[in-house]
């Protein structure tokens, strides 16, 4: 008895284990899936899955003669938690190595019912897992019916043995007990991922406006520094913000940096990196996006604020206007490394469009040549 603990204390711990490097490495938790997967990621998954079938199947608990594996809680936790597409590789994984394996022991009959256990499985679990309305007992109940459906595998395989019935009972028992352990791990593993993404993200987004902080913004341009990538850059400030402070009150000025938030988040395409860089300057990051487009998209965003019906507390709506500088950087020109260095271009050409009027755009060469020494 205490040698099938031991047993099942390695058998239990080793899928677990394999799971929770499954959940990482294919980023199972991750709340944003891939839209598309490559070749590299799709081959590694089927090695890791028939590397997993075969060891779940070399780690079969013994109980007196009678061998049980994990096998049918492998399939179905890889289902339940990786999708659709992790499930089927499970599937193959291990009918090909159960199959092999039985066939070569016991005959063809025993294999073909191992194969066909495991598709019925696959094929009820995916149809209750549409059907489920409470995320938090679906689990229990797709590991109870697959359960079920292998019961007749057990009997077909014990049907000359005497003691069906224990084995049977036993074969549950440990399933049950096993799934229930695992899926209490990897549940907990999921909560804490999810607190930790989220704490990564909150640490990225400036708390008033809900846009990039300037953590965020420094990381992307030593990002596109890193992979030389030629990027605009162009720095927002509210013209007169000083001025609406103090007649509306530091409440409604951060009212009104909300609402330029949205109207940046409605006018910028998605891949400009849009941010705040502190009090009412903001600065939007335009990777691969030449100096006159990015000028226009700079006089987009100043007509828009210029027409905006601004919202404030128990007045009419008022007209307030924004001065942007626009620099174009190609990094490898530069030796500049951050942020506040390679935005000193679009800050003078922010100061020369204060100094001409306000409510204008205007645009500074970014690009540095090098000089050859000597």
């Amino acid at each position: 008895m205490l040698h099938a603990m031991d047993q099942f204390i390695v058998s239990v711990s080793s899928l677990l284990l394999i799971l929770i490097s499954s959940a990482f490495f294919f980023q199972w938790f991750n709340p944003v899936k891939p839209n598309s997967q490559s070749i590299y990621h799709l081959f590694s998954l089927i090695l890791f899955s028939n590397a997993a079938s075969i060891w779940v199947l070399l780690k079969a608990i013994d109980f007196h003669g009678f061998s049980i594996d994990l096998s049918i809680l492998f399939l179905m936790v890889s289902l339940y938690y990786g999708g659709q597409q992790v499930g089927l590789i499970a599937l193959v994984s291990l009918q090909v190595c159960q199959g092999l394996f039985i066939y070569q022991s016991t005959g063809i009959w025993h294999a073909m019912s191992y194969v066909l256990t495991y598709g019925v499985v696959f094929y009820v679990i995916i149809l209750l897992k549409k059907r489920m309305i409470t995320q938090s007992i679906s689990f229990f109940i797709l590991l109870a019916a697959s359960l079920l459906i292998s019961l007749p595998l057990i009997y077909f395989i014990e049907s000359t043995s005497h003691s069906k019935e224990t084995n049977t009972l036993q074969f549950i028992l440990i399933h049950f007990g096993s799934g229930i352990l695992i899926h209490a791990s990897l549940e907990t593993i999921r909560a804490q991922y999810a607190r930790y993404h989220q704490a990564c993200q909150e640490a990225d987004v400036d708390g008033l406006t809900g846009l990039y902080n300037r953590r965020k913004l420094e990381e992307s341009v030593r990002q596109l520094l890193k992979t030389e990538t030629p990027f605009s850059i162009l720095m927002l400030d509210v013209d007169h913000f000083k001025h609406i402070n103090d007649i509306y009150g530091h409440d409604q000025g951060d009212a009104i940096l909300r609402q330029i938030s949205e109207l940046l988040r409605t006018h910028c395409p998605d891949s400009v990196i849009v941010g705040r860089y502190g009090g009412e300057e903001f600065i939007m990051i335009c990777p691969n996006l030449q100096l006159s487009r990015s000028y226009d998209l700079a006089e987009v965003v100043r007509a828009a604020s210029a027409i905006y019906n601004y919202q404030i507390k128990d007045e009419h709506p008022v007209q307030i206007t924004v001065s942007i500088g626009v620099a174009y950087h190609e990094s490898f020109h530069s030796k500049k490394e951050s942020l506040q260095d390679i935005v000193q271009d679009a800050d003078r050409a922010l100061y020369e469009a204060k100094r001409r009027g306000r409510n204008r755009v205007w645009y500074h060469p970014m690009i540095q040549i090098e000089k050859n020494e000597g």
